[in-house]
């Protein structure tokens, strides 16, 4: 089963403290990359999200991005600025005894001055998150997944009806270059006739061009490894493993025969049909070019 290499899959996990999501993106690449985005502070768990994404992905660019969850329980605390406050008893101090106003300064006034209390995010230990990450991870990349083998199977019916399509029109380049061929085995015979009846030299070298050019026309060796290249491409296509390189190598090994058989053939009829299967064989290019 052919799987692409373009998927997205989020996962979220959580206990009474934490929570926490983590998003997987796969696209395109010719290896396997894996981009790893982690909140400050947290750059120990690369590792292990390096490590599970490759135990799944096995070819593409995949990104991981990992969220805090907020507002979470326990996370964040106030925090008292004692120096800062006793700062400001001291300057209000000093103020009314040089105004000459009376007055106590009491905590809930000095707990109302800028910045003397403020809520700050506690730093978050590798050790309380790395279990979360991990169950978050394991939904992310089970999602994404799915969605790589469905964009794989739709793939797969599109590749498999242009290659249909491509063994189909091989049988009429076969028919058409027996008739081609048949018309130009009746030319070829008459200047042979003019030939052994004449000693004329241009004649005979024209007439020897013309003899091999017949005999290279002939282009059957190559629709045989075309439709061989068609057959292995749908093993491949059923295998539980990555194959895109390997299509990506038959592709490459279909064009090479087509272009010898349009080469070759020297006909409008039969160079008709090479474009078409070429037009395919490209289509079935751009479509490889997203499989695993």
């Amino acid at each position: 089963m052919i799987t692409s290499m373009t998927g997205y899959g989020r996962g979220e996990a959580r206990n009474g403290r934490l929570a926490v999501a983590l998003e997987v993106k796969t696209v395109n690449h010719r290896h396997l990359e894996v981009m790893v985005k982690l909140p400050g502070g947290l750059w120990e768990l690369e590792p292990l999200i390096k490590k599970k994404a490759r135990e799944m992905v096995r070819r593409g660019r995949a990104e991981v991005y990992l969220h805090l969850l907020s507002p979470v329980a326990g996370t964040r605390e106030p925090v008292v600025d004692v120096d800062l406050a006793a700062k400001y008893l001291r300057a209000l101090s000093k103020a009314g005894s040089c105004l000459g106003i009376t007055g106590n300064v009491d905590l809930s006034m000095i707990a109302r001055l800028p910045e003397v209390v403020r809520v700050e995010d506690r730093p978050i230990q590798t050790t309380m998150v790395s279990s979360l990450v991990e169950r978050a991870l394991q939904q992310a990349l089970k999602r994404v997944s799915t969605m790589r083998r469905t964009e794989g199977k739709r793939l797969a019916v599109d590749i498999k009806q242009r290659l249909n399509s491509i063994r189909r029109l091989l049988p009429k380049i076969q028919q058409r270059l027996r008739s081609s061929m048949r018309q130009q085995e009746k030319r070829l015979r008459k200047k042979i006739a003019l030939w052994l009846s004449t000693d004329n030299v241009e004649a005979k070298r024209i007439t020897q061009d013309a003899m091999l050019k017949h005999i290279r026309s002939d282009v059957t060796e190559e629709i045989v490894r075309l439709n061989s290249h068609l057959s292995q491409f749908l093993v491949f296509m059923r295998q539980c493993e990555p194959v895109g390189r390997r299509l990506d190598f038959l592709i490459q090994e279909m064009n090479r025969e087509i272009n010898t058989i349009g080469a070759k053939a020297a006909d409008a009829v039969i160079a008709q049909f090479v474009v078409t299967v070429k037009e395919e064989i490209e289509k079935i290019r751009e479509q490889v070019q997203n499989l695993e």
